[in-house]
């Protein structure tokens, strides 16, 4: 790809992101327009917030980030790379900056996260299996919450129960539509790899018909051979990767319960949130409300999570019967923890591991 096409492409990604940006602007400002009166209920509820209770949810935060740590930790042993669990957290706290500060539907942050795994040794092949697997394992772990969002149908009929149903096959088709794919990639790989004519026949110069044919024949032999490489390539790959499955299901197993544990972390700190303003929402519906939340999320393909998720979640808090005013101040002091206490500590992380490595590259030097 030319510099002008990565460029147009890169373009093309972010005037998809800020007019997904200024949509969701317009709808949240009429929304708030629209129901000004009580949202200005919101503002006395945060004022008067807990703040210790706060601080124990910015703490949960880190503990967010510690246990995908763990997970990625459990993942590079697979590969015979040593890590550290602090420095695992730290990268995961940068590509979760860098999503949020570049919204492109996770790609900025996966590429940092491979980026600093590259320039801290971890390998960059190494790098990006590990960065493959903990997007699968986090796909598995949905299922438990698909479930949690399928009981939600039974308890809201009428309009939210056709809207989450609705939500469920969307999660279920693209979900389908992914599986799908990697079957086929991994299907013409193989017929590829597996196909006898994949050098061209030697030239006949006697019969040619000028420079022409010879150019032709030059260019489709080294189609030919490029193509066979990638097929063989590919195949060769994700036959490598389902044998670490096969022969070492115990971390992937383990990688897996701690990726769905972080979807409790999540429950707790919406929980402490409703609690730091006086609601005392239960668990049950904080369940229901953060699991049908992070659904409408991930079926919204959107390159990033701000204002789907504030809309969607005031709106299912507001299903389950929580005051308006409360369900707003709720989402607000939940996000402030989730969504905007990574960026801080993230620029913080890259700074701090930026030193770490000009200051190794140069004792190494």
């Amino acid at each position: 790809m030319t510099d002008v096409s990565r460029a147009s492409v890169w373009r093309s990604k972010r005037l998809w992101s800020l007019l997904w940006a200024f949509g969701l602007l317009a709808l949240t400002l009429s929304l708030v327009f629209k129901e000004r009166a009580q949202v200005a209920q919101a503002l006395p509820l945060l004022w008067h917030a807990d703040l210790w209770i706060l601080a124990v949810t910015a703490s949960c935060e880190v503990v967010f980030f510690v246990l995908q740590a763990v997970a990625a930790f459990l993942l590079f042993r697979l590969y015979g790379k040593k890590t550290r669990v602090t420095a695992l957290t730290a990268l995961l706290f940068i590509a979760t900056m860098i999503n949020e500060v570049l919204p492109t539907a996770g790609v900025s942050g996966t590429a940092g996260f491979i980026y600093w795994c590259e320039r801290l040794g971890y390998g960059l092949r190494d790098s990006l299996a590990v960065n493959i697997w903990m997007t699968v394992l986090s796909y598995l772990a949905l299922v438990p919450v698909a479930l949690v969002c399928v009981r939600a149908v039974i308890l809201l009929p009428g309009v939210p129960g056709r809207l989450i149903a609705n939500m469920l096959e969307l999660a279920v088709l693209f979900v389908g539509l992914i599986a799908l794919a990697i079957f086929l990639v991994y299907r013409i790989a193989k017929r590829m790899s597996h196909r006898q004519n994949t050098v061209a026949p030697p030239l006949d110069m006697e019969n040619s018909t000028g420079i022409r044919y010879y150019v032709l024949q030059r260019l489709m032999r080294i189609w030919r051979r490029a193509r066979a490489f990638t097929a063989s390539h590919t195949t060769r790959e994700l036959s490598k990767e389902w044998r670490q499955a096969r022969h070492h299901p115990v971390p992937l197993l383990l990688s897996t319960l701690l990726l769905a544990s972080i979807y409790a972390v999540r429950i707790i700190m919406l929980r402490l949130c409703m609690h730091a303003i006086g609601n005392d929402l239960s668990w049950s519906h904080a369940l229901f409300v953060y699991c049908l939340t992070l659904m409408f999320s991930v079926v919204s393909l959107a390159p990033t999570t701000l204002g789907v998720v504030e809309l969607a979640l005031t709106t299912t808090m507001s299903w389950f019967g929580v005051p308006l005013p409360a369900a707003v101040a709720g989402t607000v002091l939940y996000r402030l923890s989730s969504f905007w206490l990574p960026i801080p500590v993230g620029l913080l992380c890259q700074w701090t591991l930026g030193k770490q490595v000009n200051w190794r590259a140069k004792s190494d030097s």
